[in-house]
């Protein structure tokens, strides 16, 4: 129950002393160390607040990104992209408070926890309808393409982005387009070469594949 009540939580900037920059959500951007673990994992001071991140110049406040070595040019884009999404923070001399983003006021309630939960349920059993698991266990493939489907649904197949997550230091970018980011959606769905594998499978209508492609196309 507590991870779902820490969902729901969103940080109001006022001196930026109580907010953790990588790990609470504030100025719309939700677990900074999840999003960037890139940057995260070269971070200093992981502990340390909005406060703490910002330092003082003749041209104003500027964010102060303390890392363990220089960014490789592949790696520059990601810092500037996580800058862009934090902006500029305005402080204020009052102290941070949290609202709650499941209510139009902003205030907790049993009522908005419960009908999140609620929801949230009925979100994951959709998702289930929708993936079509006996297609993948009761199929007449071998064992480890069982298995490599189901982590693939499952979001832990070893892309670039998991083994990232994992705390490898490596690029993101997808090895077979060098165009986006390799995540599952992207390695498996929408670069330019895979889809050009799609397109034959498709054709053939190999149905086991079309429709574990369909589902995952479902999913979003």
């Amino acid at each position: 129950m507590l991870p779902k009540f820490k969902e729901g939580i969103s940080y109001k900037l006022g001196n930026g002393l109580r907010i953790s920059f990588w790990h609470n959500e504030w100025m719309g951007v939700s677990d900074l160390a999840a999003r960037f673990p890139l940057i995260y994992t070269l971070y200093i001071l992981k502990g340390a607040s909005v406060r703490d991140m910002r330092q003082g110049t003749e041209n104003g406040d500027i964010w102060q990104i303390q890392l363990r070595r220089s960014l490789r040019d592949w790696e520059r884009p990601v810092l500037d992209d996580m800058l862009e999404r934090i902006g500029v923070a305005v402080f204020t001399e009052e102290r941070d408070c949290w609202c709650w983003k499941w209510s139009k006021k902003g205030s907790f309630t049993i009522k908005s926890m419960y009908k999140h939960l609620v929801d949230d349920k009925f979100s994951l059993i959709r998702s289930r309808e929708v993936f079509p698991t006996d297609l993948v266990w009761e199929t007449a493939l071998p064992t480890n393409i069982k298995f490599f489907f189901w982590t693939l649904f499952l979001g832990r197949t070893l892309t670039r982005l998991n083994l990232i997550h994992k705390g490898m230091i490596i690029s993101e970018v997808c090895p077979l387009c060098s165009l986006l980011s390799g995540s599952i959606s992207h390695l498996f769905m929408h670069c330019p070469l895979v889809l050009e594998l799609w397109s034959v499978l498709l054709a053939s209508e190999h149905q086991t594949l079309m429709k574990l492609y369909e589902a995952e196309t479902a999913r979003g």
